[in-house]
């Protein structure tokens, strides 16, 4: 039987940049950023949505990676899988984003430890379509997406930390500029579902 972690996890994810871009602690950006607040935390809600479709067809951490007998063989964390991604696509709106990583799994056969995934996105002329226009994006020269979902059994992760850094440039309505992110997101699925969000975004201070 095969295991994926095929929790909300993405739809959390995804949110927590909606409400960053609300969030009460959220700042006006240095007079040298040109780009709104809309229009950065739409482009990054595409570019990270892109990350892991790209990377695992839509699951946050969507890739099979373990069996029964698998699992058994196994038997201890110190035998972590280590998968290598590579995929290009086509954006909605033109260009292209190349998204390339690995996805290493070191959980037990009782579904306890670790599961994180390193990726590297490059998009190139990419088209996002937004509330404030059409924008082209390229890497500058790409953003790096780190996650660490922790599991103490099969069922999904308990936690979920995401770093996402790294920078684009853009084209569209109001000119052109380039973008500067980190961004730390951690979330907590043990009862209510919570998530936290902080760092900077296209110059913006975001917090949650």
């Amino acid at each position: 039987m095969k295991v994926m972690l095929r929790v909300p996890a993405v739809t959390a994810v995804l949110t927590a940049f909606a409400l960053a871009a609300c969030g009460k602690d959220s700042t006006s950006p240095p007079a040298e950023v040109t780009i709104d607040q809309a229009a950065s935390m739409e482009i990054a809600y595409e570019l990270m949505a892109m990350i892991w479709e790209i990377g695992f067809g839509g699951g946050l951490f969507g890739l099979s990676v373990h069996d029964g007998a698998l699992a058994a063989q196994k038997g201890s964390v110190e035998a972590a899988e280590v998968q290598t991604i590579s995929q290009t696509a086509a954006c909605p709106q033109g260009g292209t984003v190349k998204v390339d990583g690995t996805f290493t799994d070191a959980r037990d056969e009782n579904g306890a430890g670790t599961v994180t995934v390193d990726l590297r996105q490059a998009p190139s002329d990419c088209g996002i379509q937004t509330s404030r226009g059409l924008f082209r994006v390229t890497g500058a020269p790409e953003l790096h997406a780190q996650a660490t979902a922790t599991t103490t059994h099969w069922e999904g992760p308990d936690t979920i930390t995401v770093d996402l850094r790294g920078g684009y440039t853009w084209t569209g309505p109001g000119g052109q500029g380039s973008c500067a992110m980190d961004v730390k997101y951690t979330f907590n699925f043990a009862g209510q579902v919570t998530a936290q969000v902080s760092g900077t975004m296209c110059g913006y201070q975001v917090s949650m």
